[in-house]
């Protein structure tokens, strides 16, 4: 493993029960990269982010985050998971969401004058902090994704994986997320699965195209057979690179 490797995945496949979904998958994620990971519905995605995070095993190969086994380095990677599941009536605040994200360094608490004020911090940089004492019940689809992501960043990862960022969010907070990241990468690894391929931009260096095996292109190389290739199906791209002058 070279000293800018961030992650190795080596020959990794998985399976739920007897269902195979990934199969005898490797690659390299440098650090300091900002990757994309495209792919249809059911083709292992979320599952290889989960094999990053260590939350499940490989069945046979291996995966090196920062040259140890994932969950060894677990509190020096963010995540931000597809779908939310909470109670509704849970007595929640915004800011309790965000203190989360210190859990592995303070399981049970008290949090520091510091971490809080790291929360208030976070919080701003979304431009949420006006609802920090707010329940987080009541917010709308998007502005729950914006906390989220805060409490993936508030311990301040080396590596953040995101999976479908931008779902519930309209244009205008999408490009606000996207120069958000834009900054972050100056000083992490980020992994973002999305859906929306117009997200892919000239910020990302890398996109990982996963359907059970994995194929690694540059952002510059995705064109409509590609993406066809990978999802098995006919894709129109639609691209929103940034126009320089």
């Amino acid at each position: 493993m070279k000293k800018t490797d961030a992650i190795i995945v080596d020959k990794v496949s998985f399976s739920y029960d007897t269902v195979p979904v990934l199969d005898n998958v490797s690659f390299t994620v440098e650090n300091g990269a900002f990757i994309t990971m495209v792919g249809p519905n059911g083709g292992g995605k979320t599952t290889l982010l989960k094999l990053i995070l260590g939350l499940i095993k490989p069945r046979t190969g291996s995966i090196r985050v920062y040259g140890k086994q994932p969950d060894k380095v677990s509190d020096k990677i963010g995540y931000m998971p597809q779908y939310q599941l909470f109670d509704p009536w849970f007595p929640v605040t915004v800011a309790d969401v965000v203190l989360m994200g210190l859990l592995g360094k303070h399981p049970l608490g008290p949090y520091s004058k510091a971490e809080r004020k790291k929360v208030s911090d976070t919080l701003d940089i979304f431009s949420m902090t006006d609802y920090e004492t707010l329940p987080f019940s009541i917010l709308s689809g998007g502005q729950r994704q914006r906390v989220l992501l805060a409490r993936a960043l508030v311990s301040n990862p080396e590596l953040l994986l995101l999976d479908e960022p931008t779902a519930n969010v309209d244009i205008e907070v999408e490009t606000r997320l996207m120069d958000i990241l834009e900054e972050l990468n100056r000083k992490m690894t980020i992994i973002m699965v999305t859906h929306d391929l117009g997200f892919v931009t000239e910020a990302v260096n890398d996109c990982v195209c996963v359907n059970k095996k994995a194929f690694v292109h540059p952002t510059s190389e995705l064109t409509g057979d590609v993406l066809q290739e990978c999802y098995g199906q006919t894709i129109r791209i639609i691209r929103h690179d940034k126009i320089k002058d």
